[in-house]
């Protein structure tokens, strides 16, 4: 099974099903399927360099999965391109499995399939496990040159690109001019991964590795186009990781030899040929994708230089960095990628320019902190171990010769409150408020990090979306977001005060609310969205996280539904007329959905249909209550009770919306003067709740289950309108008090939302009562719809007897 990768799938590719990643002593494995459409066991099996299967795999997991593991499958899911995530979204379940790997063993590829029947699983772009080991420029162009289509776990990059790259530099012999690129490629990402996962080497190769990669680059030729090809560039780039790995390894003068050799190849292959060519000859020709490596090295060598207090030489290198942006800019590039490096090469430029001028004019002091605010342009890893090791490697420069001065005292922000604010009758406008406490110097500069599904987006707040209140120590934030921004799931703030580097804020729990905004996979939505407590608190920020998700969330059709319904009750809380007539639009357009519809009946109160359609129907009569529209009341109110009379195997919480609507219909029904209708609606509503109490006493549900509060209210609710039948019979109203009657009904708990309910529900009930004579409102026969449905649903829970809930 060894899948074609590309820039796009055919249409006669198969869909993807399966993920994998790569551990030291185990394969992690996702498959994914439909309900009771998955295997119980599958077979990994390793595969030889024609892509034949060597042996017969193994036919189960070697041992259980950890919940960390499969966590890390969540991540890995989660980096996946959306094209991706979309051919993986219409399964609607996966298995996890973790199959045996031998340390230290190289593996060609491996594949997957499930042991019964031996039908092959196809790996999902960007977290396959086949191959692991290209053996041609195509294999390394298709699975691991470019970034985005090898496997985007990085534990496994790391093994992969370790294997590839000893398995050549163990033979000694240099590899063709074809391949030498691809395989110093595998140098440079080994190393970067093993920076980024914590890794050394472990034993004594590191060196002939090293010796190895300068062997190979000679393959190549100068001025070679691409970036795997063109030697100048490949030598940058094998010197630029190599100062990185000095940094973590703290070999700081192997760090600057590294930028150092960065900084001669740069004079080498521009200034001297420059030289050397007749006057009013053109510049020496310059691919922008050089830049970045030169740019980052020479401001590292700039730093380090500025450590020593040498000045003329951290001007002179410096304002070398001048002259590499404006030759990456000359050369006019409409590659995407080499586009965007340009913003790197332009931040290490200006940071190399003001180095170079603080030092020209001597005015200002270099503080280690300012130093560690100009390199931390250049690391291309941006761990917290990276940036100690940084820190610790210009305190040694420094040390040499008396430089710096003291740091002033830091600035400590302490968040004490941060929301997302919906700006008023504008759909997914927001403002992010915070208000930041502080010791210490007042903070000068807010930068935010928003956590978007690829990692985090740095964005630099202007002064005008912050003040500072040094009186009280306090800062305040309002910083707006638009449609324009991509979604993202939560944002951190990192301050600094004058002469300082960045520090985080240090987020206060209970009142930052600025988390958990939108979900990148179905796992993670579960986790956090399915249960109230585990949303945020704040109404407005929970609105405006809601208003994300049912824009861009497009997962599953049953997640799109309870987005659905929690967007309609927040806008309610905070009683959003604008948005909700919005939230109405939303539900109309997914209650009957043909996909949701179409979803697998379940005692599941977030995947059954026919539970989600009352869901929403619970919410759209609170909509049509806050948008003073009797007639959408009326019909809601009704459909609920055809909705519940059709629910096969329903549980106490499926029942609790149901028989509360049931509630609100016989109350206005009866009004209108429609009591045959109303008693209709209060004898279905007594079916469900006895049904809903059967299965739950026969199999109840563990996670979804029989809850005293839930089962008592139920019940309260359908006795409540059967005295109400009883005494119409007897030609008398019994226990109608309009107000408890919605308050009894509603699922708003905020006071606000409450009381504009009650007084809208009070205006709609005179206009009902009003109505009455004139029959404005086509209401059908409620007794004959119902009747309707029983014997369907009957026959549906005959063929289909109470099994398992599905958690």
């Amino acid at each position: 099974m060894t899948m074609v990768a590309s820039e796009g799938r055919s249409a006669s590719d198969p869909a993807p099903n399966a993920i994998g990643a790569w551990r030291d002593e185990a394969f992690l494995v996702r498959v994914f399927g439909h309900e009771g459409g998955l295997a119980e066991a599958y077979a990994l099996t390793e595969t030889d360099k024609a892509g034949a299967a060597k042996g017969s795999g193994q036919k189960a997991a070697a041992r259980a999965i950890t919940a960390a593991e499969s966590a890390q499958l969540d991540v890995l899911q989660a980096a996946l391109d959306e094209d991706t995530t979309a051919e993986l979204a219409p399964w609607t379940a996966w298995r996890d499995f973790a199959f045996e790997a031998v340390p230290g063993r190289a593996y060609i590829g491996m594949t997957l399939s499930r042991a019964d029947t031996g039908e092959a699983m196809v790996w999902a772009k960007g977290a396959w496990l086949d191959p692991l080991m290209p053996q041609t420029q195509q294999a390394f162009l298709d699975y691991f040159t470019i970034a985005t289509r090898r496997n985007l776990d990085p534990e496994t990059a790391f093994h992969i690109s370790r294997q590839i790259y000893a398995s050549w530099a163990e033979t000694g012999e240099p590899p063709s001019t074809e391949l030498a690129g691809y395989v110093i490629n595998c140098f440079v990402v080994y190393l970067y991964k093993a920076i980024e996962l914590g890794r050394r080497p472990g034993d004594a190769k590191f060196d002939k590795y090293k010796a190895y990669a300068f062997k190979a680059v000679e393959q190549l030729n100068e001025d070679d186009l691409g970036v795997r090809h063109d030697k100048i560039h490949v030598y940058a780039s094998i010197h630029t990781v190599l100062w990185h790995w000095c940094i973590i390894d703290g070999d700081y003068q192997g760090a600057y030899d590294a930028a150092l050799g960065v900084f001669d190849y740069y004079k080498q292959v521009v200034h001297e040929r420059e030289l050397a060519q007749p006057e009013g000859s053109p510049e020496v020709k310059f691919q922008t994708n050089r830049a970045f490596n030169y740019a980052i090295s020479i401001l590292v060598l700039g730093v380090l230089l500025a450590a020593q207090k040498k000045p003329k030489s951290t001007i002179r290198i410096s304002r070398t960095n001048i002259d590499v942006f404006r030759r990456a800019v000359q050369t006019g590039t409409k590659n995407v990628t080499w586009y965007a490096e340009l913003a790197v090469s332009h931040a290490a430029a200006a940071a190399c320019l003001n180095l170079a001028d603080r030092v020209e004019k001597g005015t200002v002091p270099i503080s280690h902190g300012y130093l560690m605010d100009l390199i931390w342009n250049a690391p291309r890893i941006k761990t917290p171990e990276f940036y100690e090791a940084t820190s610790q490697m210009i305190r040694t420069y420094a040390a040499r010769s008396g430089a710096f001065t003291p740091d002033p005292m830091p600035t400590v922000v302490t968040a004490v409150r941060g929301v997302v604010t919906p700006v008023p009758n504008k759909y997914r406008h927001g403002i992010i408020e915070a208000d930041l406490e502080f010791t210490g110097p007042a903070p000068e500069r807010i930068e935010l990090r928003f956590r978007h599904a690829e990692g985090y987006e740095r964005v630099q707040a202007p002064a005008s979306t912050f003040t500072v209140d040094e009186e009280a120590g306090m800062v305040r934030l309002r910083y707006p977001v638009g449609p324009d921004t991509a979604p993202f799931s939560g944002v951190r703030v990192f301050t600094a005060g004058p002469g300082q580097r960045l520090a985080r804020a240090v987020h206060d729990e209970e009142g930052w609310q600025i988390h958990s905004l939108f979900f990148f996979n179905r796992r993670a939505f579960e986790r956090g969205y399915y249960v109230r407590r585990k949303r945020g608190k704040d109404n407005h920020t929970l609105l405006f996280a809601a208003e994300q998700l049912a824009d861009k969330y497009d997962s599953s059709m049953a997640h799109r539904a309870v987005v659905a319904v929690v967007y309609a009750y927040r806008a309610l809380e905070v009683w959003d007329v604008f948005r909700a007539r919005t939230a109405l639009e939303n539900i109309d357009r997914l209650i009957n959905h043909k996909r949701l519809l179409a979803l697998p009946a379940t005692m599941h109160i977030r995947q059954d249909p026919r539970h989600l359609v009352q869901s929403m129907l619970m919410a759209r009569w609170h909509l049509a209550v806050a948008l003073l529209d009797e007639g959408e009341l009326l019909k809601t109110v009704t459909d609920a009770s055809v909705y519940g009379e059709g629910h096969v195997h329903p549980g106490i919480l499926h029942s609790y919306n149901s028989v509360r609507m049931s509630m609100i219909g016989a109350f206005l029904l009866r009004k209108y003067g429609r009591t045959e209708d109303a008693v209709a609606s209060t004898q279905a509503a007594r079916r469900l709740f006895d049904r809903a109490f059967a299965n739950e006493q026969s199999h109840p549900n563990k996670e979804w289950g029989m809850l005293d509060f839930e089962v008592d209210h139920t019940r309260e609710v359908v006795e409540r309108q059967e005295r109400w039948v009883a005494g119409w019979a007897e030609g008398r109203e019994a226990d109608e008090e309009q107000d408890d009657v919605v308050l009894k009904a509603t699922r708003l708990l905020g006071e606000e939302g409450r009381e504009n309910l009650r007084h809208n529900f009070g205006r709609l009930v005179g206009r009902i009562a009003k109505a009455r004579e004139s029959q404005p409102f086509d209401i059908p026969d409620l007794p004959a719809l119902i009747e309707a449905e029983i014997a369907p649903r009957e026959a549906a829970e005959a063929a289909r007897p109470l099994g398992k809930p599905t958690a």
